[in-house]
């Protein structure tokens, strides 16, 4: 079995995906899969951590909205599935806000800021506490902390549901 990720940010077309798939099964006789993919609904930042995808960082030719995410999700598991692989991984679909900025400017922003820096060395929030400078300080070392995909979440800051959510009802088990 091959599993790949695909971020239609830097990995290219859905076509190229579904070619490489396709390439991978036919050559080698394995099952393929998406083992991670996901699409921002917003390039609002909700914790005061800059995000992966924001203003001018990519352009993948969805809207960044929960439709566009919801459209993208879509179409990446149909070229998965036209390919022959198995299915598809969204990664994080619950890796949300600790600690939400949103409407929040100045003093009030900074002082937030300042308590979800504490809360994120406490008790954890984004991929690594500042320890990890320890064994990886050139990645993250230096990107630690809150979330950088909070944006990519398919829950908003408060815990209720992105719309695009509903996506997966859409999904059907080969039978």
């Amino acid at each position: 079995m091959l599993a790949t990720s695909y971020y239609p940010y830097w990995h290219g077309t859905l076509e190229n995906l579904k070619s490489q798939l396709s390439a991978v099964r036919e050559t080698y006789g394995k099952q393929v899969l998406v083992a991670e993919t996901s699409y921002a609904y917003t390039l609002t930042d909700s914790d005061g951590h800059p995000n992966t995808i924001s203003m001018g960082s990519a352009d993948a030719g969805y809207p960044f909205t929960p439709q566009g995410q919801a459209d993208c999700l879509r179409d990446v598991m149909a070229a998965v599935s036209e390919a022959g692989g198995l299915g598809v991984f969204y990664w994080e679909p619950a890796w949300i806000t600790v600690g939400d900025t949103t409407g929040l400017t100045g003093a009030a922003y900074q002082a937030r800021v300042a308590e979800n820096q504490a809360l994120w060395e406490q008790y954890g929030s984004g991929w690594a506490s500042a320890r990890a400078a320890e064994y990886d300080p050139d990645d993250a070392g230096q990107w630690y902390g809150g979330s950088a995909v909070d944006n990519q979440a398919m829950f908003y800051p408060d815990g209720s549901p992105v719309a695009s959510l509903r996506v997966w009802r859409a999904v059907r088990p080969a039978r």
